[in-house]
């Protein structure tokens, strides 16, 4: 008995069903296939059977077919134990207009550089309390007054007026007295307050003479000392032990003045039981303690004013000695969260400083009266760890917290957000330009409208700043690392902040280029670090392409852009002597002879391209969050993209930028309607089960197999070129074209058997007695009758969208990749393509001409897996043609609707010359009309949600994983449901 030359998976099916569970049935039918058993292989439950004298493979319960000639795809235990992913979502990114020369910015100099302010080296301290205010209290508070006799001047006046004089007054006379100790904190907490300290130590020095005044530094305990001035003699041999000694009492009647906080902003529990049990001591040897301390009346204790005279460095309200406030742990809770709530105004104000030194903290604290009359917030924002730096001379907001504050900061009122640029542009006007500039442009992306227009002016002023700096920062060649440290530093403190990055991601993009970094902030956007990069000359544009293997998604690239392999094919614009932007989007392809994967043609899942080959200098990878930048390697040695656990989670897409193009890479589950899903070396494919007409009821209806491609999302250069040999006009200008989301695709022309399951008849001229069969493609049908077609179809596969490809589609689909005249190359033979072989392209050499069709997959595939996208059957398009114009195009579409009087057809048949099966021609005829020169081939298209076709919004540093969102649209073909476990790759 003669086996049939072609057998559909529908032959094995129903003789296994027939067999039941029968093994030694299930062997004797798939003997009279010429099917045999071969020992199976089991990965992750699947078993693989090979067929001996077809070619032809069954997986599980399908059948798997393969092209003469082409190798059968490997045993199951090649298949990747992993999720299944791939490109479904591609834009293309406006890159900003080139800058003209008259434009270009100047120059950066280091006048740009230079501080505003040019007298003195820093901004003037201001102290807390005015010296002309301060020093009479804190004279009174130290001197002793003394009656010396009767006052003259005083009673001459009491005379003068009349008045009786009932007692001689007396005359005081206030002196230093004897010895004064002053005891100075110079506790880490108290760092704001030092210059104040100091500038006391200093008058009192002047005003009283260093004649009997001991001076103690301590470090945030009497018990805690650090030096002694003026040093004993013996110091120096002492000094060890003087560290852990504490301040011995002075004589009696002894003035002690101690510039401390009292352990009010210490931060542990005990710090004020010290100091007041020092004030009990200094009182036990007669000794007067006076505290002058940076506090507001709110925070004095009541134990320590009793033991000692407390007076407050408050720049508002009177000097006079405090009587204390708090007495209990519930008072001294109710103090401390009061002033959490003013240190996180103060924090919000000055978020958006690069640096926050002590005197720009209190100049910023003076804004509103509300904290300008609290000077404790000084120390309680300076030691707010981790929330602020730890620097012994800044403490700017944590590149952790940064984000938040800036949020609080765009809430407050424009008066304050003013107020407090002002006070910061007048502190940093003795700082480099560069400080300025950046707080300028922070403040500008947080601040509210009406505070912008006020200061418009100086905004603008920086941001041409920037321009000049960035401009510097894009020049290549050698390394300035005084400029890399800058950006590095710049970029470490604000990464976080993504509406800053956002707002001025033009002109971060070259500093963060500059920094060396390999992982850019999130915010940055993906054509502007692009421009950064390819402003770079000293990084080489590679051909590249991505693709899968067993670690996860790889990165593999020509070794030069001039490489033999790379079609020679010049790009669009080449040689004008400007920079030709469509270059960096324009695919190119690599030779037969591919050693990108291992040094041989990618066989198998374990080693499958993913896309369309790609040019690129660096890639941007991210998952909505920092952007992640890999060099690729000239050598060719494939890179790690991302692992397999990447593509784990169907809600967190992976976005890939290269060229001009940004690609959303995902996971893509089993479609609801699809029978398999897996991975082989031509990519994704999905096969579906077609009832016949009888459908299911029936034990004896035919279920036809057809095996579709996902078209990943993509772009492509549509339309041929000037310079193609026997082009049309109406072929050009050839353009650029981005599909956005990717679909499925029939992987040959529909074949009169699965016409005739859906439709019950089959019009074909080539039928099974005219040197036809089911496996050929149907032909004789109109655009209109697949139309009916397809909503037949759809009755049958709940849950998807049939439709056919745009004419965009299509071409993107027949070139899969490649920028040659066919698929294959610049020429094409009859064993490539169905055509009339009398008429061979470009003076080709003749062929074979069958005059007839052949059966579908009987020919080789394009790189993408599809089957006969040249010649065979003309295939209709879901559009009319349209007029092609010289701009770039997303998703374009032809005349759609009612009415269209022509739709688009491509492809050619078994009876054209070979020149009409390039992949650019095209033609168009009436809906109605049918003949056996046109087919089709169908596209399906998911109604559920399914696969990433969302872009992940950016996360910012606080937001941390957040900004997700749902992901996904209807038509990439990818189901949400998630099995429990994948069988070696397929779903």
């Amino acid at each position: 008995m003669k086996r049939q030359p072609q057998l559909a998976r529908a032959d094995l099916l129903e003789a296994l069903t027939l067999a039941g569970d029968d093994g030694e049935r299930q062997r004797r039918y798939a003997g009279l296939l010429d099917f045999v058993e071969r020992p199976a292989v089991v990965a992750g439950g699947s078993q693989f059977i090979q067929a001996v004298g077809l070619d032809g493979a069954v997986f599980g319960d399908a059948v798997v077919r393969h092209a003469p000639g082409t190798p059968p795809e490997p045993a199951a235990a090649d298949r990747l134990q992993a999720p299944l992913f791939a490109i479904t979502a591609c834009r293309r990114l406006e890159l900003p207009a080139e800058t003209t020369e008259a434009a270009r910015p100047e120059a950066l100099t280091a006048a740009h550089c230079a501080p505003r302010e040019r007298h003195g080296e820093a901004a003037p301290f201001v102290p807390l309390v005015r010296r002309t205010r301060l020093w009479p209290a804190l004279k009174r508070s130290l001197l002793e007054v003394h009656q010396r006799g009767v006052d003259l001047p005083r009673l001459l006046r009491e005379l003068a007026r009349a008045r009786a004089v009932r007692r001689l007054p007396a005359r005081r006379q206030a002196t230093w007295g004897g010895e004064l100790v002053v005891v100075w904190d110079r506790a880490r907490h108290l760092q704001p307050y030092q210059d104040d300290f100091a500038a006391i130590f200093t008058e009192l020095r002047q005003q009283r003479g260093d004649a009997g005044c001991t001076l103690w530094l301590v470090e945030g305990s009497p018990q805690q000392i650090r030096q002694r001035w003026p040093a004993q003699p013996s110091a120096l041999r002492r000094s060890a032990a003087q560290h852990a000694a504490a301040i011995p009492l002075p004589a009696p009647g002894s003035r002690v003045l101690i510039l401390s906080d009292a352990g009010a902003l210490a931060g542990w529990s005990q710090a004020t039981r010290v100091w007041s049990d020092f004030a009990r001591q200094l009182v036990a040897g007669r000794a007067q303690p006076v505290f002058w301390a940076p506090l507001a009346p709110a925070q004095i204790e009541v134990e320590l004013a009793r033991r000692a005279r407390v007076f407050c460095l408050q720049p508002r309200g009177d000097l006079r000695r405090q009587r204390g406030r708090l007495a209990d742990d519930e008072q001294r809770q109710a103090e401390a969260a009061r002033l959490a709530v003013l240190r996180e105004r103060l924090l919000a104000r000055m978020a958006f400083c690069i640096r926050v030194e002590p005197v720009l903290l209190r100049a910023l604290r003076g804004v509103t009266p509300a904290t300008a009359s609290e000077p404790a917030l000084e120390a309680l924002v300076w030691n707010h760890q981790p929330v602020v730096y730890d620097s012994l001379v800044s403490r700017a907001v944590a590149a952790a917290h940064v984000a938040r504050y800036r949020q609080d900061f765009a809430e407050l009122a424009a008066a304050e957000q003013l107020a407090a640029l002002e006070q910061t542009l007048h502190i940093h006007g003795w700082r480099g330009r560069a400080t300025e500039a950046s707080e300028l442009l922070v403040w500008q992306a947080h601040a509210r409208d009406e505070a912008k227009a006020a200061a418009a002016e100086r905004v603008t002023e920086a941001e041409r700043w920037f321009a000049v700096f960035s401009a510097r920062a894009s020049q290549a060649g050698r390394v300035d690392p005084q400029l890399r440290q800058y950006a590095r530093d710049l970029l470490a403190r604000n990464a976080t902040d993504l509406a800053w990055m956002s707002a001025n991601s033009r002109a971060l993009s070259p500093v963060w280029v500059a920094s060396g970094e390999k992982t850019a902030p999130a915010g940055l956007q993906p054509e502007h670090l692009l421009q950064a990069i390819s402003d770079r000359g000293e990084l080489p544009l590679l051909a590249c392409e991505l693709g899968v293997q067993p670690p996860g998604l790889m990165l593999s690239c020509a070794s030069r852009a001039s490489d033999s392999r790379i079609s020679p094919r010049p790009l669009a614009g080449e040689g004008s002597g400007e920079r030709d932007r469509s270059s960096l989007s324009s695919p190119t392809v690599f030779g037969d002879s591919d050693d990108r994967w291992g040094g041989q043609q990618p066989a198998g899942p374990a080693h499958s391209r993913l896309g369309s080959p790609l040019q690129a200098r660096r890639l941007l990878v991210s998952e909505g969050g920092p952007t992640r930048v890999l060099d690729p390697d000239p050598s060719g040695r494939p890179q790690l993209v991302a692992p397999l656990a990447s593509f784990a989670d169907t809600a967190r897409p992976l976005t890939v930028t290269a060229g001009q193009h940004s690609y959303l890479i995902g996971r893509v589950e089993r479609p609801a309607w699809a029978q398999e899903i897996g991975r082989d070396a031509y990519g994704l494919y999905a096969t579906v089960a077609v009832p016949g007409e009888q459908g299911e009821a029936s034990a004896g209806a035919k279920a036809v197999v057809q095996r579709l491609r996902y078209i990943e999302a993509g772009h492509f250069r549509m339309g041929s070129p000037a310079s193609e040999s026997e082009r049309y006009d109406h072929e050009g200008p050839q353009h650029s074209v981005t599909l956005s989301a990717g679909f499925w695709l029939a992987d040959s022309a529909c074949t009169q058997a699965l016409w005739g399951a859906v439709m019950g008849e089959n019009p074909s001229h080539f039928h099974a007695k005219n040197r036809g069969g089911p496996q050929h493609p149907v032909e004789q049908v109109s655009w209109d009758d697949v139309q009916r077609f397809l909503r037949a179809l759809e009755k049958r596969l709940p849950g998807v969208i049939a439709s056919l490809p745009s004419e965009a589609e299509w071409e993107y689909a027949c070139r899969a990749g490649t920028l040659t005249v066919f698929s294959f190359g610049d020429q094409i033979t009859p064993e490539q393509v169905n055509y009339d072989g009398n008429y061979p392209y470009a003076d080709g050499s003749k062929g074979l001409y069958r005059e007839s069709t052949v059966p579908v997959r009987s020919l080789p595939a394009n790189p993408w897996g599809l089957y006969e996208m040249h010649g065979n059957v003309w295939e209709w398009c879901a559009d009319g043609q349209r007029e092609y114009v010289g701009r770039d195009e997303t998703d374009p579409r032809g005349p759609e609707g009612e009415g269209v009087a022509a739709r688009a057809l491509r492809g050619g048949s078994w009876d054209n010359y070979a020149w009409i099966a390039r992949a650019a021609h095209r033609i168009a005829l009436a809906p109605d009309y049918a003949y056996r020169y046109y087919g089709f081939r169908f596209a399906l298209r998911s109604t559920s949600l399914a696969g990433a076709t969302e872009w992940p919004a950016p996360r910012s540093g606080v937001e941390g994983a957040a900004g997700r969102g749902p992901v996904a649209a209807p038509g990439t073909g990818a189901a949400t449901g998630f099995p429990g476990s994948a069988e070696g790759g397929r779903t």
